[in-house]
């Protein structure tokens, strides 16, 4: 090998070990969150404890009142079919559910909410909004409740919001490779030093989500005969179904566009009817999530 091609290997080495270091840091980041005195992790905190009221959430939300626009914009969503206008936050609360704003209150904390060119990729919030409206309507065939599926849609694609923002070319050439082929997991792997689901997953854990949560997320892109836990079922079927509603980056579906349907039992027939029944309900609720 000459001396050029070595020095080259040593670049590229460098290079890879500066992006997965990166990656690193901003999990990390993400883990320490919830030691931080900020309003959207008071209100993850909040939410999470089992004897908090409407009105505790709703006290501990309101101290953003970007947060707290936010949770008042989906309550108002045609998604939850309410005859009239939702202006106080308790009532927000009670409707929207504690999962959902937990979830939006991590979201927020993470920055995904935040303008600008380099937050999340093409057709992000359009996705994780697509798999999580799914998510509500298939819960029962599932045996999991809809006000805990919902927020599993939205955030099981948070990893890759997270190498995006590590380095979004990157994260494009890696999503090229999958599309031609190369398991995503494995070109995450090779690129960034960790897979979207893995990054996703410890954020999950340092925030102490569910452990059906947790492994739901970290799962999803397991073959779904390798499968057995509700939550795990539940969200790759749905994912399978919400590529029906959207376009959904190729590259999510390493199994086929179909595979994810046997999870629960579902065949094309069911997934079509399905993404018709959600497909004004995620235009609505897309409002709330991508402006």
């Amino acid at each position: 090998m000459s001396g050029a091609a070595i020095i080259d290997d040593e670049d590229a080495s460098e290079e890879d070990a500066e992006r997965g270091a990166l990656v690193d840091t901003l999990i990390e980041e993400l883990e320490r969150l919830p030691a931080q005195p900020s309003v959207a992790v008071r209100t993850v905190w909040v939410a999470d404890q089992p004897n908090s009221s409407a009105k505790d959430l709703a006290a501990a939300l309101t101290a953003d009142p970007s947060l707290t626009a936010r949770v008042l914009r989906l309550a108002n969503s045609a998604y939850y079919g309410l005859s009239r206008r939702v202006a106080e936050v308790s009532f927000a609360v009670t409707v929207v559910g504690f999962p959902t704003v937990r979830a939006m209150a991590a979201v927020h904390a993470s920055g995904l909410f935040e303008p600008g060119e380099h937050t999340v990729p093409d057709g992000y919030w359009e996705h994780s909004v697509a798999t999580a409206t799914v998510c509500s309507v298939l819960a029962p065939r599932a045996g999991v409740r809809p006000n805990q599926a919902f927020p599993l849609g939205l955030l099981h694609d948070l990893g890759s919001a997270l190498l995006f923002r590590a380095d979004p070319q990157r994260f494009e050439a890696v999503q090229a490779e999958a599309r031609a082929g190369r398991g995503l997991r494995a070109a995450e792997k090779a690129a960034f030093g960790m897979a979207h689901d893995e990054a996703a997953a410890r954020v999950f854990s340092a925030w102490r989500f569910p452990e059906t949560f947790i492994e739901a997320v970290a799962d999803h892109h397991a073959h779904p005969a390798t499968l057995s836990e509700p939550h795990t079922l539940l969200l790759v079927a749905a994912e399978a179904v919400a590529s029906r509603l959207v376009r959904s980056p190729c590259a999510e579906l390493e199994h086929g566009q179909n595979a994810g349907l046997r999870a629960l039992n579902l065949d094309v027939t069911d997934a079509v009817a399905i993404a018709r029944q959600v497909e004004d309900d995620v235009a609505q609720l897309l409002q709330a999530f991508s402006s």
